[in-house]
């Protein structure tokens, strides 16, 4: 009776035809598929349970189409074995309905599977790590996502659950050595604590991030590309960091709800025409944050920012300076930097102190001000460099051209241009 059951199962699983591999089911034992069967057409949920392994090999083709918003749910282990020459195609090109995505885990030890020279077609989504509140045990580890193809889909890490404590082991989705096309990266959840994405040595082209997490955020290291636009706006606190990294046209807007904490960093990173705003709708300066380290920024308008650090970095103009401001921020700190070829070098607007101190840095080629102080806080800008006027006062805005703010205060100027050190 147990044999008769197994292969009733099976049957149902894979039922060949003459054209289709219709796939649907619960796999109950250790599956093979192969490309002998080609294409498998996903006409039901396929689920993958603990302990069981699907293993889909070099060639396969999947196909998703408007039959139903099925997935593969793996809770066992899935290994994805795709060659650079015959890749694993999951194609959701025809698919009208797409909420769930063509693979996603779920109380799986990630670490057990892995996914290599697959290719995604959207707009259905790809693969999703999701959790849920419903007492079931959560992911663990890390899925490896390696040399694959995303075009048109979506990449998403959800979750409903909050961790108020952020101690919690951080599963993750890590994605590397892949190229992402007209694609969204998303990690979040309402008042959620997501699970964290790595995006590790990517190529990417108009793609879309969406950076939400109490504690564990979103990180990207040694990618390349352009026309990324990464965003956050919600009640949670969003996390992201940019390390050893080039990317042209980039667009970041983080636009938290009151009191609502954000911290981006960007490291040792390029970012030609970048648009960045992180400044909530209170103007409130402790809880938005941006530290920019070793790294070079060329801005068409000016980078927004409540409070941060510039550190060892350069930010230029990338177009005509004409009306522009290279940094508008509140408590910011400047050491060992150069702000240039704007109108205003540095706008600040702290209404209360510390506002941060500024040293050891150039500002110059600002056609109007160097730096304008518009709070009530004096500044600390002792030991820079300000170009070649003779008249330093000139190139700055403070308590002496309008007494309702702070002064900004010079002395100990540099007699040339300060080398960066990084």
């Amino acid at each position: 009776m147990f044999t008769m059951i197994i292969f009733i199962c099976i049957s149902f699983l894979l039922i060949p035809t003459t054209t289709t591999t219709d796939v649907g089911g619960v796999i109950l034992q250790n599956t093979v598929w192969t490309k002998v069967n080609n294409p498998y057409h996903v006409v039901a949920d396929v689920q993958v349970p603990f302990n069981v392994t699907l293993t889909i090999t070099a060639g396969v083709q999947i196909i998703y189409d408007n039959l139903g918003d099925y997935e593969m749910l793996v809770k066992g282990f899935l290994k994805v074995q795709g060659t650079n020459a015959e890749r694993v195609v999951f194609n959701g090109s025809a698919a009208t309905n797409n909420n769930r995505w063509m693979l996603t885990f779920k109380a799986a030890n990630l670490t057990q599977s892995s996914i290599v020279n697959a290719q995604f077609i959207g707009p259905k989504q790809s693969v999703g790590l999701l959790e849920v509140p419903n007492g079931i045990p959560l992911n663990t580890g890390e899925l490896i996502v390696d040399r694959c193809i995303f075009t048109g889909t979506q990449i998403n890490t959800y979750s409903t659950l909050f961790d108020p404590s952020g101690t919690n082991p951080i599963p993750a989705l890590v994605v590397q050595n892949s190229t992402i096309t007209d694609s969204m990266v998303s990690n979040g959840g309402f008042n959620s604590d997501p699970q964290l994405i790595k995006l590790l040595g990517n190529q990417l082209q108009n793609v879309t991030i969406n950076a939400t997490a109490h504690y564990n955020g979103m990180r990207m290291s040694n990618c390349g590309g352009g026309n990324v636009s990464i965003y956050w706006r919600g009640y949670t606190k969003a996390y992201f960091e940019i390390n050893d990294t080039k990317l042209t046209n980039v667009s970041v807007s983080f636009s938290p709800f009151y009191g609502i904490e954000t911290y981006f960093t960007i490291r040792r990173s390029t970012l030609l025409n970048a648009t960045i705003h992180l400044i909530g709708p209170s103007y409130d300066s402790t809880v938005n944050h941006l530290d920019i380290i070793c790294s070079k920024l060329t801005v068409p308008g000016q980078i927004e920012m409540a409070t941060g650090s510039i550190q060892n970095s350069t930010i230029t103009s990338s177009g005509n300076q004409t009306n522009t401001t290279g940094v508008f921020a509140g408590a910011i700190s400047i050491v060992n930097s150069s702000i240039f070829a704007f109108d205003v070098g540095l706008s600040i607007f702290a209404y209360k102190d510390p506002m941060g101190i500024i040293n050891n840095s150039n500002f110059y080629k600002n056609s109007v001000y160097n730096i304008m102080n518009l709070g009530n806080s004096d500044v600390n800008a002792t030991g820079n460099w300000w170009g070649t006027k003779n008249d330093i006062s000139d190139t700055l805005y403070d308590y002496w051209k309008n007494i309702n703010y702070g002064e900004i205060f010079y002395n100990n100027f540099a007699q040339s241009r300060i080398e960066q050190q990084c």
